[in-house]
């Protein structure tokens, strides 16, 4: 910062934040009325209201609530000089060198030294934590917070601002008040986002939980459970250094328990049925396909997508042409055979569509590589961990006959 456009850090502090200019604008970051003072070592300020802050923030209300505020006199009140309470930004307790992140600490009234602050860039730069800080009280107000614009870029630092928002928020015990913008900034990145889920559904899964988000937090669930199975589709160890990681496994082995009977439901319906035309035959078939059904390597996923196709997706003129070299039939029992099949094919179609329907909301293109998993996961809103938390609270628990713990233990 250049002496011809600002006073220098040294001077700020040695002023102290008693004697900093007023500003006559009321808006902010510098509100006339504001009785809260947050100070940065280099000299930037948010003046703020307390109220707002009480509200939003565990952390502030912790540090207001018990710091007895400064007595202002009259004649001092009648020239808008408001601030109660000084508070200022220290680095951050829990890693020093994390440079998005700050601490608060209160300003006894008699303590007018700011703390020296090391840029660490050296080049005069505006240090990493005033983003983080400016962008969570623009929330608190409801501002639009400065998200880096890089979206033709591939996002990856506009969803890095938003990450550091919420991290910060959740720092100061304020996550619920960034939460909808979050949220909304990343919806904005619309199949962005959804292919940046796809491609680490475990972290993200632990992203949309704490940021409460059902669409999110749903995407991300049904990569996870669909890969669930798969030998090394998922990293199933990270989920042990998530917060709430054992929420999400415990959903996880929920939702794939579910899916596996599915499949063993639609793989009996499959060997069950045979079409009304064809009741006149009197040992109908029970064959299934080889050994591509749930219990084979890719889950049966490959079977069941085969089906969903119908038509030459299996058995296809080929494989026909060589059953009737095998087995002669006349022209005739070549398209009564041709016929009977065509109706087995059709209500096989109709059997798996609840196993092959995709319920992601990305929009993967005619083109795409099919994923190596089933997406039909379907997550429910009463069944989002957070809302468990909340009903097992209020005593409505949720009995699994305690396999779900045995898993865990496994796990």
């Amino acid at each position: 910062m250049s002496s011809s456009n600002a006073e220098s850090s040294a001077a700020v502090a040695a002023r102290g934040p008693a004697q900093q200019p007023l500003h006559q604008e009321s808006a902010f970051p510098q509100f006339r009325d504001g009785d809260v003072l947050i100070m940065s070592a280099t000299g930037k300020s948010w003046k703020l209201h307390s109220t707002i802050l009480i509200n939003a923030s565990t952390q502030f209300k912790g540090l207001l609530t018990n710091f007895p505020e400064r007595p202002i006199p009259k004649r001092q009140r009648t020239e808008e000089k408001t601030v109660k309470w000084w508070l200022r930004m220290v680095p951050y307790v829990k890693d020093r060198t994390d440079e998005r992140f700050r601490s608060f600490e209160a300003v006894a009234p008699n303590d007018r030294q700011l703390p020296s602050f090391e840029n660490m860039s050296g080049y005069g730069d505006e240090p990493v934590f005033h983003k983080t800080y400016d962008n969570f009280f623009r929330c608190l107000y409801f501002i639009e917070p400065s998200i880096t614009n890089d979206q033709d870029d591939g996002g990856s630092y506009y969803i890095h601002d938003i990450a550091t928002l919420l991290l910060g928020a959740e720092h100061l015990g304020a996550a619920a008040a960034v939460r909808n913008t979050c949220e909304s900034y990343l919806l904005h990145l619309d199949q962005t986002l959804w292919t940046y889920i796809g491609s680490k559904p475990e972290h993200w899964a632990d992203f949309g939980f704490r940021l409460q988000s059902s669409m999110i937090f749903k995407e991300a669930m049904i990569h996870v459970v669909g890969a669930w199975d798969l030998p090394g589709a998922l990293k199933k160890d990270v989920f042990n250094n998530f917060e709430n990681g054992e929420a999400i496994v415990r959903l996880a082995l929920l939702k794939a328990r579910e899916l596996k009977e599915k499949k063993v439901a639609v793989e009996r319906r499959l060997t069950e049925y045979y079409p009304a035309e064809m009741m006149h035959v009197a040992n109908p078939t029970t064959d299934v396909p080889g050994r591509a059904h749930h219990r084979g390597e890719d889950g049966g996923v490959d079977l069941y997508r085969k089906i969903g196709k119908g038509g030459e997706a299996y058995v296809d003129k080929a494989t026909r042409d060589n059953f009737h070299r095998s087995f002669n039939m006349s022209a005739r029992g070549q398209t009564r055979f041709e016929e009977a099949l065509s109706l087995i094919k059709g209500g096989w179609k109709v059997i798996v569509q609840e196993l092959i329907i995709d319920n992601l909301v990305a929009d993967r293109g005619p083109n795409a590589k099919d994923l190596a998993y089933l997406t039909c996961t379907n997550i429910l809103d009463a069944e989002l961990p957070w809302k468990v938390a909340e009903s097992t609270a209020s005593g409505d628990d949720i009995d699994d006959g305690g396999e779900l713990d045995e898993d865990l233990v496994a796990l």
